[in-house]
């Protein structure tokens, strides 16, 4: 198991990461992975990138951002409005979901010339609607649900152009080619070949699990925190 810290928001900035592979691979990109992850964990909580203010607005501009920091544990407890899920919990998923891509780059568990494609176990319907970005807007005929682009979308695409960013012109990489299917039925959750397989939760922690299994990673919050 692995703990990391890093966030976008002043909420849990620690997590940990358990099934791993910890063997990393040089290569012509390894230094600069390392380089971007470095920053996104020592500069807590890192400033949104362009990309990301554009596609969810500016979090730090939302009059809730300097508030003494948010406790996961007490928000699952709560009813999770849309403000808080845009401001606080999105941005999570996002820079998680970025950590735990920086660390498959960097052991070579995913390359960038291949197709990835991940299967995504998330523990309810509350979870489920936090990562695919779904708010709620009121109109005069009802209440109507919006869906942006989803958490992991908007992490793959801005690590892309943080990577493109800072590679000379004849190291571009190409978009990503990527599928993500996500789920909150255990029974549709199964591990497979070339594919990788991930439980994950803002709210849950390790010992709340039913069961480990080594073909799947799992991503928690440390609830161990000093906020």
């Amino acid at each position: 198991m692995k703990t990391f810290q890093a966030n976008y928001v002043l909420a849990n900035p620690k997590f940990y990461i358990l099934n791993l592979v910890d063997s990393p691979i040089d290569t012509v990109f390894s230094e600069l992975l390392n380089d971007i992850k470095k920053n996104l964990e020592l500069t807590y909580p890192s400033i949104m990138s362009g990309y990301l203010k554009r596609e969810i607005g500016n979090i730090a501009a939302f009059p809730n951002y300097g508030n003494p920091a948010d406790d996961f544990k007490k928000i699952a407890r709560e009813d999770i409005s849309d403000h808080l899920s845009v401001t606080k919990l999105v941005p999570t998923a996002i820079m998680r979901f970025q950590i735990l891509l920086l660390e498959l780059l960097k052991n070579n568990y995913l390359q960038f010339e291949s197709h990835w494609t991940f299967n995504i176990l998330l523990p309810n319907q509350k979870e489920l609607e936090i990562f695919e970005n779904i708010t709620y807007r009121e109109e005069m005929y009802g209440t109507v649900q919006v869906v942006g682009l989803d958490a992991l979308h908007l992490a793959i695409m801005d690590l892309h152009q943080m990577l493109n960013d800072l590679l000379p012109s004849e190291l571009k990489l190409p978009t990503p080619f990527f599928s993500i299917n996500k789920t909150i039925d255990v029974g549709k959750f199964v591990p497979s070949m070339n594919t990788v397989t991930i439980d994950f939760s803002l709210f849950d922690t390790l010992e709340q699990d039913q069961m480990r299994n080594p073909d799947t990673i799992y991503l928690r919050t440390d609830f161990g925190d000093t906020l």
